[in-house]
């Protein structure tokens, strides 16, 4: 089951930083934490190639286009999870704002 959400580049580059944060947790004793945090790194390494790639495009610069992101059942489920844990880490209303965006889309398409 495949699942597509529309984000902008700021969203984009909002959420790779903000799993980016997830390099610096020390994979926990039981099996739970390693598989969250396994499905996160995988997240991680997804949302920093299109960051990158966007970079590399100038596509940055296009505020108002927004990219399809397409993400399996599992990886869109533990990333809305993932989010609602790690927005407390969030520093400015700006990026705030983008992730509850996106946590929003997640919620609507998972229901």
């Amino acid at each position: 089951m495949v699942i597509e959400i529309k984000m902008t580049n700021d969203q984009v580059m909002v959420i790779n930083q903000t799993l980016q944060q997830l390099y610096a947790v020390s994979p926990k004793s039981s099996g739970d934490g390693k598989v969250w945090l396994s499905i996160g790194l995988e997240l991680a390494d997804s949302f920093d190639t299109k960051a990158k790639k966007a970079i590399k495009t100038h596509g940055i610069f296009d505020v108002k286009k927004k990219k399809k992101i397409t993400l399996k059942y599992y990886q869109a489920y533990a990333l809305e999870r993932l989010l609602v844990v790690m927005i407390q880490h969030l520093r400015t209303p700006y990026e705030l704002n983008c992730v509850q965006l996106v946590i929003a889309q997640l919620n609507q398409k998972l229901a």
